[in-house]
């Protein structure tokens, strides 16, 4: 049996501003990238790996000690193999959508 490498997408609304969300990438997978869908007004992106110790942090003061940010309308670019973790994530701006897009073997 062979397997084939199929693009795989996933849409992850974020109603709530500072709010944390997850998405889970399923082990194997290759070249992730991660885009915040524009929803009118721009918003930044702060996603971790690890959980921020708070399911709801309320505020930017309450993110992880370490993360990174996706601008508006901006995406970041994962490339090579990934996959087998969560990727936990806030927005700065209510009603946004996280894309992501990776690789997977069908």
């Amino acid at each position: 049996m062979t397997a084939y490498s199929q693009l795989i997408q996933q849409n992850i609304a974020a109603a709530a501003a500072y709010t944390e969300y997850s998405i889970v990438i399923p082990p194997a997978v290759f070249d992730l990238t991660l885009a915040l869908r524009s929803a009118g007004s721009p918003a930044n992106i702060f996603w971790y790996t690890a959980p921020s110790g708070s399911v709801s942090p309320g505020s930017s003061g309450n993110l992880p000690a370490v993360y990174n940010t996706i601008p508006p309308n901006g995406s970041r670019w994962l490339p090579g193999k990934r996959g087998g973790q969560v990727i936990y994530f806030q927005v700065d701006q209510s009603n946004q959508v996280l894309e992501a897009d990776y690789y997977g073997d069908v």
